[in-house]
């Protein structure tokens, strides 16, 4: 696993975590270049559990899309809503590169499932710093 040698970013959480993993984004740059690793930690002793990290951009392009973690941030807070998480990003500083807004959907209990979403238009996102609006039905 590579060390989180130099942060580009920044990760919000607004997971609780009494009784489950512990989700976190993590933003890294190793020999490859920068990258977004979600990672789910044991409460247990912190270590990554079984199947995570997920390496957002690797998971992406398995699906025949482009996500460019040199220009995204993670934006607005993780949320967790019936086990899957959910990670926003927008551009990482201002107007930088060719960026749009995504959410990457990750299922806990199977995170090589990933689901994502993103805006039609370059330079979108969710800015907001707190998490999503989560209703019963699903997410706002």
């Amino acid at each position: 696993m590579p060390r989180l040698a130099k942060r580009f970013g920044d990760s919000r959480s607004a997971v609780l975590c009494h009784s489950r993993p512990c989700p976190v984004d993590a933003a890294i740059e190793d020999q490859s270049g920068p990258r977004h690793q979600i990672f789910a930690l044991s409460l247990k002793d912190g270590s990554t559990l079984e199947g995570w990290p997920i390496d957002v951009a690797n998971s992406l392009r398995a699906k025949g899309l482009v996500f460019n973690p040199r220009d995204q941030n993670q934006r607005a807070a993780l949320t967790l809503l019936d086990d899957v998480l959910y990670v926003p990003f927008g551009g990482h500083f201002g107007d930088c590169g060719d960026y749009h807004g995504w959410v990457i959907a990750v299922p806990l209990h199977d995170p090589g499932k990933i689901i994502s979403w993103q805006t039609r238009a370059r330079g979108g996102g969710i800015w907001a710093p707190d998490r999503k609006h989560v209703r019963r039905t699903g997410l706002e």
